[in-house]
């Protein structure tokens, strides 16, 4: 079959459009050069002039290929279809001298513990292939142990770049080991006192152990802290229980009030949402309610679904239906939230839930698709976060089960596991060496992940609902852009650091 240009054509708002893969642009085009793309190759001029000759003159159909040259010489854009070569851009020495100098995120697991028996939770049961709650916690000299290996490994990255360093605390919830928690801070304060000031501490917690002692505790160490809330106490205590079976919603906001009243500058810049969306879908109303609720917050809200994968929790659902719901959800809240960036406001929780869809289009680099390209959105194992669970192994990342070990801190970091796993997920990905979105594709490890190996089956799923996204947020992108062209100028997006690119310096300054 002849090869046809590389390019995604779509239509919004009656217009039709091109997304260049080789260029990385999306341009607006005309119905005729829309046509003429879709069966151009640069060798059959005549036979394409030939089969839109009903449509379009010939004059027509030739300007638009005298477009497609001209792009292509200029640009090198409306290149033919080619594989890309999917390759992970370090060897196993180069790696090695990365993970032993390079780290900059410690997460420790301090127990798979929680007084919250969440229903839609990972841990909860209901995951045929993830671990249920239990009473495992992180000894005293495990989070010692781990801090040292840590500390020992940080140096290069605060010798070369402008990063600074962070620790987070998991769960379970981690509040529960609140006194290990306090004593790794003050570990780390007083044996390495000339780093401690680099640190940003972070947390993911229910929020229901937020005392005023515990309050006080954070706000000292200044930590960045998430609290999970699903929206109002209809909606939150659906699925967000007590391991009593209690709802969970007053208690929080009592809490999270107390926190506001004791300081409301870290309220207000330190205290980050997670909001787990789930069926039967309310999401309209869980907007409604954190507009409502937390008017004038400039944390971050994190929404997220719940992992449709290997679980029984969607069962008694009607797929169809709840998607059908979801999307007429998701499409009004789209139209809000255009309306907002043109007008110039800025509905807060509204902006973040849509924010990384247009980061992702306006943020990307204008640059000729290369023969070789990093496996998709992936991080790179260990070097981008450091997660180290109660027995004091090495994980991918938190996020994950614990079937793909990397190393332990005793050990050290098995770097020769670390690039089987990396070429076995690679392997998943031949769908992706010709995709159309494949520079705009963020999915990793996780979306390949089904037991205790990666599945191909699994990463084509995800890679058709990763395909639709990505359409879904140019088109968004059009829309806002079209509408206000200058809405980017006091962009709302924020720089990223990329520690890919830092990773690269390093080890060419080492040579």
């Amino acid at each position: 079959m002849p090869k046809k240009i590389y390019a995604k054509l779509f239509d919004v708002q009656g217009n039709m459009y091109c997304y260049d893969v080789g260029s990385n642009q999306i341009i607006h085009i005309e119905e005729v050069l829309a046509d003429v793309l879709k069966y151009y190759n640069y060798d059959n001029k005549e036979e394409v002039v030939e089969t839109l000759e009903s449509r379009y003159s010939r004059e027509e159909v030739i300007r638009a290929i005298d477009t497609i040259h001209d792009f292509n010489r200029e640009h090198g854009g409306f290149i033919l279809q080619k594989k890309v070569k999917l390759r992970f851009p370090f060897d196993k020495l180069e790696y090695q001298k990365l993970l032993d100098s390079f780290l900059s995120y410690l997460i420790l697991d301090v127990t798979e513990d929680c007084n919250f028996r969440c229903k839609y939770c990972s841990f909860s049961g209901s995951y045929a292939f993830s671990r249920n709650h239990n009473r495992k916690f992180m000894t005293w000299e495990t989070a010692r142990e781990a801090i040292d290996f840590f500390m020992a490994r940080n140096h290069a990255i605060l010798g070369s770049t402008d990063r600074g360093l962070s620790m987070g605390f998991y769960g379970g919830e981690p509040l529960l080991r609140k006194e290990l928690i306090l004593k790794s801070l003050d570990y780390l304060e007083s044996s390495y006192p000339e780093k401690f000031s680099k640190f940003k501490f972070l947390m993911t917690t229910n929020g229901s152990l937020l005392d005023e002692n515990t309050i006080k505790e954070l706000i000292k160490y200044n930590f960045f802290i998430t609290v999970s809330l699903d929206g109002p106490p209809d909606i939150h205590n659906r699925y967000r229980v007590f391991e009593s079976g209690n709802d969970t919603h007053d208690t929080i906001r009592k809490n999270l009030k107390l926190l506001e009243s004791i300081s409301p500058a870290f309220f207000k810049e330190n205290i980050n949402f997670s909001v787990t969306m789930a069926p039967e879908f309310k999401f309209v109303e869980t907007i409604d309610y954190l507009k409502k609720e937390f008017p004038y917050h400039q944390g971050k809200f994190n929404f997220s679904m719940v992992d449709p994968f290997d679980t029984t929790f969607f069962d008694h659902f009607d797929a169809d239906e709840q998607e059908r719901t979801f999307n007429t959800q998701r499409a009004q809240l789209k139209a809000d939230f255009i309306e907002d960036r043109v007008k110039g406001t800025n509905t807060h929780c509204l902006a973040c839930y849509f924010k990384d869809d247009l980061s992702s289009i306006h943020e990307r680099y204008l640059f000729q698709l290369p023969d070789i390209a990093y496996p998709n959105g992936i991080c790179p194992p260990g070097l981008q976060r450091v997660f180290v669970d109660a027995d004091g192994n090495l994980h991918i990342c938190e996020k994950g089960n614990h079937h793909f070990p990397i190393g332990n801190i005793k050990t050290g970091f098995d770097v020769d596991k670390i690039f089987l796993y990396i070429d076995e997920y690679i392997k998943t990905t031949d769908s992706c060496e010709n995709c159309w979105a494949i520079r705009f594709c963020k999915d990793c490890y996780l979306t390949a992940i089904r037991n205790e190996q990666f599945s191909r089956s699994k990463k084509k799923i995800n890679c058709k609902l990763r395909k639709k996204s990505t359409l879904d947020r140019m088109k968004m992108y059009i829309e806002v852009s079209s509408r206000k062209p200058d809405v980017f100028l006091n962009s709302f997006l924020t720089e990223k650091t990329d520690i890919i690119n830092e990773a690269f310096e390093y080890i060419r300054s080492q040579k």
